[in-house]
């Protein structure tokens, strides 16, 4: 099994979710969300930096991939990326627990608009 070539798009993959992370930090800086800009601030510099690691690590020890590498890459994202994604909801006080904020980072990433939130809390 090719740990590196793993790692390498696990790392492309935390890049991808970095840059993504802009975008909800740009949204608290206008709105003038300090304990957010803070949080997606705090978690655009750790994903870069681990995800910028891998990256340049292990840039030259590519391989080619199998079935097996494969299903092990797509288990790794979903557990390593909603980790990721879930810091700003710990950091920026919207949950208290890190299993509602891992729940809210699978959904989120998953797109599935299921929420443990609560409505009151935001209107």
């Amino acid at each position: 099994m090719s740990f590196a070539n793993i790692f390498y798009i696990l790392g492309v993959m935390l890049l991808a979710l970095s840059a993504v992370t802009v975008l909800p930090l740009l949204l608290a800086v206008t709105e003038g969300e300090t304990a957010y800009v803070i949080a997606f601030l705090s978690t655009l510099v750790l994903t870069v930096f681990i995800g910028g690691g891998l990256l340049l690590g292990l840039r030259d020890m590519r391989r080619r991939s199998g079935m097996r590498e494969a299903v092990f890459l797509i288990l790794l994202l979903w557990i390593i990326l909603p980790l990721f994604a879930a810091i700003p909801f710990l950091m920026g006080g919207a949950v208290t627990s890190f299993g509602d904020a891992y729940f809210e980072s699978v959904s989120s990433l998953t797109t599935t608009g299921a929420s443990g939130l609560a409505d009151d809390k935001y209107n």
